[in-house]
């Protein structure tokens, strides 16, 4: 679950990145490497499988 008012939603090669936009530590550096691997691990590298979760995600934000 998600508790924030301003969510983004990033591609994978664009995670870094935006990442590091933040300025402020908001996790120490043994849990953001266990982040990094469950995204890794659930990185969608099907292009079928993608277009249907970002299907997903829109309908999701429009039912808000």
């Amino acid at each position: 679950m998600i508790k924030s008012d301003r969510c983004e939603i990033v591609y994978f090669n664009r995670l870094c990145q935006t990442i590091r936009k933040y300025q402020d530590v908001q996790m120490d550096w043994d849990t953001a490497q266990r982040a990094a691997k469950i995204l890794r691990e659930a990185n969608i590298t099907s292009h079928r499988r993608r277009r249907e979760h970002l299907k997903y995600v829109k309908q999701k934000r429009m039912i808000k």
